[in-house]
């Protein structure tokens, strides 16, 4: 079952020599059967609180690492966004930038080394992406380059209350797996854990995400990255050998504990149950 995911892995990736793909990851996320051999993925889905607790606890005590706890705000377009900014976002890091933000619409003040904030481009390889429904993960690829040159722009269209954006305001425990994974003492091999509220407005407040007059539910989200990725590092084998490890500890325990298994094998198992009670109910 591992070696079908790091396949899809292998041969999913637009191009493992294009070293301008630098971020693969592979997301936790919920499906739901739409025909015989079909599925979508179900938007309303949520990880459980305790399960998400449960696999940070397993992964932190297995990699025997700390997690790094950050609060992250994240600002994207829109989808009726210009064209010029669809691909850019800003984040903006710590409780206090977060609540200063909320208060002034604005990004603090421009600076080449702020720690407050970045402008990102992230363009994503959307033909390339794979759904693996029967272990409820989404891989996708993606292009992630600094945007600080388009903080003027960005900054106007945040502040542009005719226009709606989509607010993330997350809290992160990050546990890095694999360091210095180009061998040069960069890229990385981490999970994400992030408690999420999530909102379009056309200003931070009318997104209702914190505070008094939040009416948005928090999510969980689960996510192993490989970031800053160059060329084919990706092919290494200490990386696939940790990204297997990983990715199997995280589907054992959304399966209960009980080992990676697919959607499919436990639907009919449920079906071969359900069918006995159903034989033994008759017969009493």
């Amino acid at each position: 079952m591992m070696d079908e995911i790091m396949t899809a892995l292998t041969q999913g990736h637009p191009d493992p020599k294009d070293a301008s793909i630098n971020e693969v990851e592979f997301s936790v996320v919920g499906y739901r059967k739409t025909g015989q051999d079909s599925y979508e993925r179900d938007l309303a889905w949520n990880i459980p609180v305790g399960t998400f607790n449960q696999i940070l606890r397993k992964v932190k005590n297995k990699y025997d690492r700390v997690p790094v706890k950050s609060q992250i705000l994240t600002i994207s377009p829109a989808d009726e966004a210009r064209a010029k900014i669809k691909n850019y976002r800003a984040r903006l890091y710590g409780d206090t930038t977060a609540r200063i933000f909320c208060a002034t619409d604005r990004l603090p003040n421009r600076a080449a080394d702020s720690e407050e904030y970045t402008i990102e481009k992230k363009e994503r390889y959307h033909r390339n992406r794979v759904d693996l429904y029967e272990y409820g993960l989404r891989l996708s690829f993606s292009r992630e380059t600094p945007g600080e040159d388009m903080y003027e722009e960005f900054n106007s269209y945040i502040q542009d209350k005719g226009t709606t954006k989509i607010y993330r305001y997350m809290q992160r425990y990050s546990v890095v797996v694999l360091e210095n994974i180009n061998g040069d003492n960069t890229g990385s091999l981490s999970v994400d854990f992030t408690c999420v509220r999530q909102g379009p407005g056309k200003y931070f407040r009318q997104a209702y995400l914190i505070g008094a007059t939040s009416r948005v539910a928090e999510t969980y989200e689960i996510e192993i990255e490989l970031q800053g990725l160059k060329g084919s590092t990706i092919a290494g084998s200490d990386v696939m050998l940790a990204l297997r490890g990983v990715l199997q500890t995280i589907l054992s325990e959304m399966n209960g504990g009980l080992g990676v298994s697919k959607t499919s094998t436990k639907l009919a198992g449920l079906n071969g149950y359900l069918a006995l009670c159903s034989k033994c109910w008759q017969e009493l």
